[in-house]
């Protein structure tokens, strides 16, 4: 976002053109800082379920 600016325009009669233009950001590299939280909890979730059922399975026999 653009600071604020103060600027004044007289009026005297002439014709005045103020143009304002913000200067592009730089393109930030892109990291994996936006990882999908609901999905790798919910895997961790389904391997740790799918383990013990696999112990208990083996157990029982």
């Amino acid at each position: 976002m653009a600071s604020d600016i103060t600027f004044e325009v007289k009026d005297s009669g002439e014709i005045t053109k103020v143009e304002m233009i913000d200067l592009k950001k730089p393109d930030e590299p892109k990291t994996s800082d936006k990882i999908n939280l609901p999905l790798i909890a919910s895997l961790i979730i389904i391997s740790g379920i799918s383990m013990i059922g696999i112990t208990i399975i083996k157990r029982k026999k």
